[in-house]
Parts: structure tokens; sequence; C-alpha cells
């Protein structure tokens, strides 16, 4: 599994998850502008009105500014499509001055990586601190999971039955977690939800007993999802609108620098205990000695997070009334739902199963299968970090649909990859294209709702996503896979990647999001 596709998952990345909030606006606002919209209108978006004030003409009828050729421009630079109101022609979206220093730059991408966390604000490397040592972690849960249970002798169908476990409890947790966090604060939800993954890590360190382990697998993952639903929002909160693209760019990259060490420390692991006597790599005692880790870093991560929130503004912007708490933009939400959920089923038939896929196709084992899987991770996260780039050529709607898209023949490809070299080529191809619209995909989902309605967003779309990724998607797969093999499996896989993309450009192909415009 990748880190972009976990949480959100925000593969979403260790924290989503996404993965993936500002103080928000206040009841009886414009429910057509999106998150963020207010405030760029306060600051940035009144400063480019003034600035192109003398380069328009007024519209007689209604008064709003035109540009030269009698487009209508925007009041703020806000979400616009054009069932809700006129949009305005797009320009060439112009980058900050931030922005045009990191593209100019001649610096290396991991040397301009590193002057662009100098320029983020405390709190926010604190948390992608605090990411960084969770994401490992939680890698490595993702490599060695599925090959312990497969050890605990489960089968590949009941494995799937064992990933839908935290969608489901996610389904009942994930939107009062979201609406409770609006109104109460992030804080205490974060930090009870490192300390639930602490103790399934811990547990899954010390016993090999089925049922036991089952639970304690369920546990950390409950913990660690409910950390993704409330990942993106923190980071929206935590960060200045004019940072916000490249700082959710440098949290996935940082997701995959996570990665690296979570694939290599997770696949070496039961190596390095089989050698010390624990056996063969594939015994439950040596696969124990990567929980062991596993638990170890979710112990520093809760530090971390303590020092985060104590030293933070993790408050709620705004105090939601209970009443009020699932009044949202239902529109807006149903139309950004709709694609990713099926974006998870298709991340859920594939992601699950490669490590199984990997082992029982090619006949690899734990130090092999993540140092395959590591081995990508350096190219994804300069991937991830020109993300920004790309999707000011093209727009974020038009980079996340297509990088959707040109996935499916990719993982139609990976379905029947004969010899290891080219299943392990096409795996990193899927892993470049899919993750560049990672945190473009965070950005449009925290710009497309208002301020105060984002945590129940991000909650509704790990919900959504889960329900795919971690429930329907590997219980299909399982299915499938039993009965037509990974080739089936993989092949349907394929398909929910084509509609996920075809979906998004559909109904976003006109949307204009604040960060397109500053």
């Amino acid at each position: 599994m990748d880190p972009a596709g976990a949480a959100a998952v925000a593969v979403r990345g260790p924290v989503g998850g996404h993965p993936d909030h500002q103080p928000g606006i206040g009841a009886g606002s414009d429910h057509d502008w999106p998150a963020g919209a207010r405030q760029a209108g306060g600051e940035t978006g009144r400063s480019h009105a003034a600035r192109d004030l003398g380069a328009r003409r007024r519209d007689p009828a209604g008064g709003r500014p035109l540009r030269r050729g009698g487009h209508a421009a925007a009041r703020v630079p806000a979400a616009q499509d054009r069932g809700d109101r006129e949009e305005g022609r797009r320009g060439a979206p112009q980058a900050g001055a931030r922005g045009r220093r990191t593209s100019r730059s001649t610096l290396s991408p991991f040397r301009s990586f590193y002057a662009q966390l100098r320029g983020f604000s405390p709190a926010a490397r604190r948390f992608l601190a605090f990411s960084l040592v969770g994401g490992v972690g939680f890698t490595i849960f993702n490599l060695v999971f599925n090959l312990y249970m497969s050890a605990l002798g489960f089968s590949n169908d009941l494995i799937g039955v064992f990933n839908a476990l935290p969608a489901a409890a996610i389904i009942f947790i994930g939107l009062p977690v979201g609406a409770l966090a609006d109104r109460m604060g992030y804080r205490r939800f974060i930090v009870a939800s490192s300390v639930l993954s602490l103790l399934g890590a811990s547990v899954l360190a010390l016993t090999s007993v089925r049922p036991v382990a089952v639970v304690a697998a369920g546990t950390y993952a409950l913990g660690f999802i409910t950390l993704g639903v409330l990942g993106s929002p923190v980071l929206a909160q935590l960060s200045r609108p004019d940072e916000r693209v490249p700082l959710y760019a440098a949290s996935n990259a940082l997701t995959w620098v996570a990665s690296v060490v979570g694939f290599l420390v997770g696949g070496y692991a039961p190596e390095l205990a089989g050698r010390l006597g624990a056996g063969s790599p594939t015994s439950l005692v040596s696969l124990r000695a990567a929980f062991v880790a596993m638990a170890l870093l979710q112990a520093v991560s809760l530090g971390l997070l303590i020092q985060l929130a104590r030293g933070s503004n993790l408050r709620p912007g705004e105090v939601v009334p209970v009443r009020q708490l699932l009044q949202v933009d239902r529109r807006r939400f149903a139309r950004f739902l709709i694609p990713q959920a099926l974006l998870g089923l298709g991340a859920g038939m594939l992601l699950n199963f490669v490590q199984l896929y990997l082992s029982q196709r090619f006949h690899l084992h734990t130090g092999p299968i993540g140092l395959i899987l590591a081995g990508s991770a350096p190219l994804t996260a300069i991937v991830v970090l020109r993300a920004p780039a790309i999707s000011r050529r093209l727009g974020l709607t038009r980079t996340i649909a297509l990088s959707q898209l040109l996935t499916a023949p990719l993982v139609l490809a990976i379905a029947f990859a004969g010899s290891l070299p080219l299943a392990i080529g096409l795996l990193y191809v899927r892993q470049l294209v899919i993750n560049t619209q990672t945190p473009l995909s965070q950005v449009f989902a925290m710009e497309y709702v208002e301020p105060r309605e984002r945590a129940r967003l991000a909650s509704a779309e790990n919900v959504v996503f889960s329900i795919g990724f971690g429930g329907i998607g590997p219980l299909l797969s399982g299915f499938l896979q039993v009965r037509g093999g990974f080739e089936l499996a993989f092949g349907v896989a394929a398909v929910f990647y084509v509609l996920a993309g075809a979906t998004f450009l559909a109904l976003f192909s006109r949307v204009r999001l604040p960060s397109e415009s500053s």
C-alpha cells in the first residue's frame, strides 16, 4: 500500500490522509464561497481587486467588473462554477512571490524543499515532524499486516474482511468526530487517537494470539484513520493561505520520505530477527519485530503531538451550535464525494494486496518487498513537490482528473505482468502518476467548502473513501482473486480509476479555486 492511498488518506499521507481548519465563515454567509474565500476576499482578494480596478469596465446590468472581452471577473478568488454563478475567463495562474522564487531556483529539488520548510510557520513544521515519524510507523503496518495475517493462517478473502473492519468503524465515528472537532477544536481528538494507535501497536508487538492480534490491528488502524480524518483540517488551520499548496505538497513529500524508512525497517526487521534466532523471516516471531519498531515510533510521535497540542492554536475558529453540526452544503459535499468513492474502490482493490501480489506471484518475502516498495519513494517525493507547478500549468481540476485517468492502464498492465522487473516498473510509474494529484486533491477539498465545514468534509471524505478503500474494495478484490486471480481483481480496479477521473473532470472542469488565483 502506498501512503497516498492510505488514510487518504491523503494516501493520503500519514495524517491525511487524507492524508489530509481556518477560522470559519459566520452563519448566513454566501454558501457558494469555498473555504478560504472570505479570508482571501479580506486580504488577497481585495488587493487584487484594487490593483485590477483600472483595467476593467463595469457591467451595466449587474455592476460587476468585466475583464477585456466582456467576461465577468470574480468578486474574490473563490471556487466558481457556471452552475452557481458566471465564471471569469481563466487567465494564466499567478504564483505567489515564494512560488516564483522556488520555480526559478537552480537548487536541487531537496535543497529547494528544505528552503520551503524553513518558510513555513513553526506550528506547521511541528505538525510535519509528527507526520513524518507517525508515517514511518504506519508504513511498517501497511507492509507487514497482510503478511502477518497470512502467516497466522488466514486466507486472502478473510484478510480482505480484516482490511474492511476499520472502514466499517470509521463510518460510525468519522462524521461525529469531524462535527465535534469543528465545534470543540482538534486537540483532544488527535491526542486520543494517537494514544489509541499506540495501544494497538503495543499489543501487536507482544502477542501472536489470533483474535487478540486482529483486534489490536483494528485498534491501531482505527486510531490512525481517525487522525487522518482531522489531518487536513489541522494542517489548514496551522497554515497561511499563501503557503497552503506548497505546504500540502511538502506534507505529502514527507510521507514518501517516511515510506522509504518504513518499508526498509518493516522489511528488514523480520530479516534481522530471523538471523538472531527467531527463525524464518516469515515466521510470526520475526514479523512481530516490525511491530516492535512500529510501537516505538508511535510512542515518539505521540510525544511530538503532545508538544504540538500544547503550543499551537487548535481551538475552533467558530463555535457551531449542536443543532447545526450536520447542516452543511450537501450539494457541494455530494459532488466532491462521488469521485472520491470511486477512487477509493479502485485504490482499495489494488493497494491492499500489493504485498500479497509480490509475495504470491513472484515468491518474495518481507525484505525484498520492503526494498521494492521503498525504491520509488524518493522519486515520488520529487513528483509530489512538483505538483504545484504542474497544477499552475494545467489547473487543479485537470491535473487531478488526468492523474486518475492515466493510472487505469497502468493498473491493468500490473494485473497481467508476468515478470518481476516489468511489475516493479509498472508499480513505480503508477505510483508517480497517481500521487501527482494527492496534495492537490487535499487543497481542492479544503478550499471548495466554507472553513467552518472543513473538518466535516474531511470526515465525510475519509468515511466515503474508507468504504471503498478499506471496506468494499478489499472485500471485492479478495472475492475476485479466489475466482479469477489478480488479473480479474486488478482489472476491475482499473475500471474504477477511469470512472473516478472522468467523474471528477465532468463535475469540476469549470471550477476555479482561491489558490489558482493568488
